[in-house]
């Protein structure tokens, strides 16, 4: 899967990079009711855990797995950051974790997330990558992230 990223960049870089602004500037505010009512959809309990102006984590809770998404709007997320995730992560009953910025992973991040072996997955993705995976799931593949409306359809547990 990541190789299809890969591929999408290198194809959409131009508008991709032109999103990038855009998503440093979205509202935290705008990403909860966008998660909010994938929940109501689909019918997925959720837990507020944390929400201020920077950060938003919440608990998604479905019939036979339990996720947590963490949206940090954050130039790179340090080890610092990446840890406290990994804490919340282990206190909670989770098969998969997302943590999505808005910025890039520092690479100590990336490495101790590929070499740690823990009971569930935690998937890191950066602006490049949400925002490929934003635009490959809008199914009239428009040149840009929809202003209204962020999909979080891939994040919501089964």
């Amino acid at each position: 899967m990541e190789l299809i990223y890969k591929v999408y960049y290198k194809l959409n870089k131009k508008l991709i990079n032109n999103e990038k602004e855009y998503l440093k500037s979205i509202d935290i505010d705008k990403i909860y009711d966008s998660i909010i009512k994938e929940c109501w959809k689909y019918s997925i309990q959720y837990e507020l855990i944390l929400k201020n102006k920077y950060v938003l984590e919440i608990m998604l809770y479905g019939k036979r797995c339990n996720r947590l998404l963490k949206f940090h709007k954050s130039t790179y997320v340090t080890y610092e950051d990446y840890l406290s995730f990994l804490y919340k992560c282990n206190n909670v009953n989770i098969d998969k974790a997302y943590y999505i910025c808005t910025g890039f992973f520092k690479k100590e991040v990336i490495n101790a997330n590929h070499y740690e072996k823990l009971p569930f997955k935690i998937i890191l993705e950066d602006n490049v990558r949400f925002i490929s995976k934003q635009m490959m799931m809008n199914s009239k593949h428009k040149d840009r992230l929809s202003r209204n409306y962020i999909r979080f359809y891939g994040y919501i547990p089964d």
